[in-house]
């Protein structure tokens, strides 16, 4: 999830950086599934998943709310416009 977040954040599009935001949403789904399955399959107890579960639900909310603000953003530039100013070349 990180790494889906930094690499977003260096795009120059807004929408893009929207898209890996929902990446990083995927793969929160992903390691959540892998939480059940170790539960499931008696490897963590559910006392151990269910601090996991919450935490994960926090970062879930965290990340839909920066989603939704970047995706605001990009309809208020309006296509084809950066999600910020390129970083100047010039020292």
């Amino acid at each position: 999830m990180p790494s889906n977040i930094a690499e977003g954040s260096k795009r120059r599009q807004a929408k893009d950086y929207a898209h890996f935001l929902n990446m990083a949403l995927s793969s929160l789904a992903e390691a959540e599934y892998f939480v059940i399955l170790a539960q499931d399959l008696g490897y963590l107890p559910q006392e151990e998943t269910d601090p996991i579960f919450v935490e994960m639900d926090h970062i879930g909310r965290m990340l839909n709310s920066l989603q939704a603000r970047v995706e605001q953003e990009a309809s208020r530039r309006g296509p084809g416009r950066p999600a910020k100013p390129a970083a100047s070349t010039d020292h």
